[in-house]
């Protein structure tokens, strides 16, 4: 519905529109049914926004509805509790959210992704209300349940893949055989006419020449075979490489959201506990709080905590672009090595697909990591501009430099490069390398993003 595509541009005010206009209709139509799902929908909306008071109206409208239905689709209630828990917990109605929750986590038809997010809420009440063993126990549920249904999903994903590559190989080598043995049969029909005709000059030519046609097709079929079947074990290779790095960028966005959502949220908790035990032991003895140097320390974890989680997937990515990320990168090499970075970065007419920005950003991250490693400069250059065809990616130092074609002779093209061409790859882009001992190096980064999808 028009609703829910608002909804998912995060355009809420345009989907709450809709969605009225869609629960005036039911209205009309006297359909409670379907007055109940976009009542849940509508509620949903408003706790995206923030305002849990609105969600909770429009929750316990439409479980009433459902409820006075008594149908089978009752099997929404446990998904509007879900939601209910939630919004309580947002609003620090941590007893009535507990209550809720524990509720709703024994119902028979709660699905798996919502008592997922049902066990997340509870953990994080438990641990506001300070009953820290049974926060611990949801945390573990929850991260337990939502690795199993993580798991599940990239083995099915992984075998689907494999399946179709083998049954396309599989069927290529029959035609393939197949082919092979017409010909053949072909060829010894052809010898035969030659053998029966040999009193006639003209007819053996003739059969000859037969022959070295039949020859040539068959060994042009044969070639053009073999040509598919390197180019589907060339596009398999590639779904592989693709597989492999989204399956590693995947497990980076979940690693950095459980250590920012997860173990972060339990360090704080860690943290006032500590705090509060500090104050009662400095009121005992009128002396100073013994729990300073461990709560500095909380403090320092959480910090160090929030750079790891942002190095694993930058925030500023997703939120505000490859511009913004790459300027916010360059900034975090200068703060951490002193070097001198310079950056030229011009603004894009639209942005692309959170598919390209990503490898984008990978690439160039590892073109520092590399010149930090190896290079020895004193000063890296990063320019981003736009171009007729899309945008070029240019990366300078001012070190050692190297010969590029001795490091392509000797077979030892480095991790870091392999690296940096599969990122690239995976924007469907290409790569230009340009150095000389003692002059530096330059990598030039184009990608035809008129040929890409853009984000809307």
């Amino acid at each position: 519905t028009l609703g829910a595509t608002h909804s998912e541009l995060a355009d809420y005010s345009k989907a709450i529109e809709y969605y009225e206009r869609t629960s005036d209709f039911a209205r009309e139509m006297n359909d409670s049914s379907r007055i109940a799902r976009v009542q849940m929908d509508i509620g949903v909306i408003w706790g995206r926004t923030g305002n849990h008071i609105k969600a909770l109206e429009h929750y316990q409208e439409s479980r009433d509805l459902f409820q006075l239905i008594r149908r089978s689709n009752n099997l929404n209630l446990p998904e509007i509790e879900t939601n209910e828990a939630f919004s309580l917990l947002q609003l620090g109605r941590y007893d009535d959210a507990i209550d809720k929750g524990q509720r709703t986590l024994n119902h028979g038809g709660l699905l798996l992704p919502f008592k997922v997010e049902l066990l997340k809420t509870l953990y994080a009440a438990y641990a506001q209300k300070g009953q820290y063993r049974e926060s611990l126990d949801m945390l573990e549920r929850h991260m337990s349940l939502k690795d199993s249904i993580e798991s599940e999903s990239n083995k099915k994903a992984l075998y689907h893949l494999e399946a179709k590559y083998t049954y396309t190989k599989q069927a290529f080598a029959d035609s393939l055989e197949t082919a092979a043995h017409l010909k053949e049969v072909e060829l010894e029909h052809y010898v035969e006419i030659a053998q029966a005709r040999t009193e006639r000059n003209i007819y053996i030519s003739a059969g000859v020449v037969l022959l070295l046609i039949s020859f040539q097709f068959f060994q042009r079929r044969t070639n053009r075979y073999k040509l598919m079947m390197k180019v589907k074990e060339v596009d398999y290779q590639r779904e592989v490489l693709y597989a492999t790095i989204n399956s590693q960028e995947n497990e980076r966005r979940r690693i950095a959201r459980d250590l920012h959502d997860d173990v972060g949220a339990m360090l704080s908790a860690i943290k006032l506990n500590v705090a509060g035990i500090g104050r009662r032991l400095a009121a005992l003895t009128e002396g100073t709080d013994p729990t300073t140097p461990a709560i500095e320390l909380i403090n320092d974890t959480i910090g160090n905590l929030r750079q790891i989680s942002q190095d694993l997937m930058p925030p500023s990515l997703e939120q505000l672009g490859l511009n913004a990320a790459l300027e916010e990168l360059a900034h975090k090499v200068y703060q951490a090595t002193g070097l001198e970075v310079e950056t030229q970065l011009e603004p894009l007419p639209e942005r692309l697909s959170p598919r390209v920005e990503l490898a984008l950003y990978r690439a160039v991250q590892e073109l520092f990591n590399n010149a930090l490693k190896h290079s020895g400069a004193t000063k890296l250059t990063l320019k981003l501009q736009p171009s007729q065809q899309g945008l070029i990616i240019t990366f300078a130092d001012n070190g050692k430099g190297f010969n590029p074609e001795e490091i392509k002779s000797s077979g030892h093209n480095g991790l870091g490069l392999k690296n940096v061409e599969s990122r690239v790859k995976m924007a469907e882009g290409h790569m230009e390398l340009s150095s000389k001992p003692g002059e530096g190096t330059i990598y030039r980064i184009s990608v035809n993003s008129m040929r890409l999808a853009v984000a809307a």
